[in-house]
């Protein structure tokens, strides 16, 4: 018989946590860029029931080295410190200034030498990344890596591609909001909140080819609409070079979008994968900004249709037509 572990995680309410050393206001909205954390309540951009899948998931075997990709406001620092408790949480983020009330929390809690922010590191630097990891976790790989910086598909990639070799055999890769282009409601609106970045799409069907090409490097992806989960095979190693395009296999097929790519004709040389990512990135954005243009001009004709002016000339457009007809 099992003893259930009670959790260390008690919601007030549906977006405000109390853990053991801090409380947590948990926002997944426009209000996320608006409140500020401070020492006695720090902002945490994650939906309940994402927290609720990184306690249940790894409530038998808690992460003790992690890596955070994108620190924000800390609250995803400090919910991972009280859940874990891990020896070494390691979190970079491009911005440059660091987080008050995170840095309070840790010197609170006494954890400067286990819970190390890092700031003004950018995750598509791999020698940055290198170098951090390197400073601050040393020769012993990884437990789990989370993936909440940018959220685009190149600079994701570019981390996942120079953070994944220090992962243990076995150890999780998690990648957050991969899915943020495909979401229903205010996500679809004028191109998204990002209409010049290309969400991780295209790295989501990579990491699939590569699950089923080299089991060794991954034993398994699972893809949910938040969130894409790694866990690095037992059998592989995975070298300081690693690259995805290099790893997995197609059978010598080229893998698009719409699908496989048409035979090529005599003396015809196929492309790389790095050229037709390239393509359909330069697709993608030419989409989004026609589709802004569009809106653009629906907006103007609006303006226009609702304009004393128009509504004042009217009776004019309507002679014509019957003058026409």
């Amino acid at each position: 018989m099992t003893t259930e572990v009670p959790s260390i995680l008690n919601w007030l309410d549906d977006e405000r946590l109390a853990c053991p050393r801090a409380n947590l206001l948990a926002v997944f909205d426009d209000r996320s860029h608006t409140l500020q954390s401070t020492p006695d309540e720090l902002i945490l951009m994650k939906s309940r029931g994402m927290v609720d899948w990184y306690e249940t998931s790894f409530a038998a075997d808690p992460p003790r080295r992690v890596l955070e990709i994108g620190i924000f406001k800390g609250g995803s620092v400090v919910l991972f410190s009280e859940l874990w408790r891990p020896e070494r949480l390691v979190a970079v983020d491009i911005a440059v200034e660091p987080v008050p009330a995170l840095a309070e929390y840790i010197r609170r809690c006494d954890l400067a030498e286990s819970v190390r922010p890092v700031f003004g590191i950018d995750q598509a630097d791999a020698a940055a990344m290198r170098s951090v990891i390197s400073s601050e976790l040393g020769a012993a790989p990884l437990d789990l890596v989370v993936d909440d910086g940018c959220h685009f598909y190149e600079e994701t990639r570019a981390a996942f591609e120079t953070v994944f070799p220090f992962l243990r055999h076995g150890g999780i890769y998690v990648i957050e909001d991969w899915g943020w282009a495909h979401w229903p409601g205010a996500w679809q609106d004028n191109g998204g909140p990002w209409p010049d970045k290309p969400a991780p799409t295209l790295l989501a069907l990579e990491l699939a080819m590569l699950c089923a090409s080299r089991a060794d490097l991954v034993e398994a992806v699972e893809i949910t609409p938040g969130l894409i989960v790694v866990r690095k095979g037992v059998g592989g190693t995975v070298g300081a070079d690693f690259a995805l395009s290099a790893a997995y296999l197609t059978a010598g097929r080229v893998f698009l979008e719409e699908g496989f790519a048409s035979p090529l004709r005599a003396g015809e040389q196929a492309p790389s994968r790095r050229e037709l990512e390239q393509t359909i990135l330069n697709a993608e954005r030419e989409l989004q900004r026609s589709r802004a243009t569009v809106t653009e001009l629906d907006g103007v004709i609006r303006a226009l249709r609702s304009s004393q002016s128009w509504r004042l000339t009217a009776p004019l457009r309507r002679l014509r037509r019957a003058l026409r007809g």
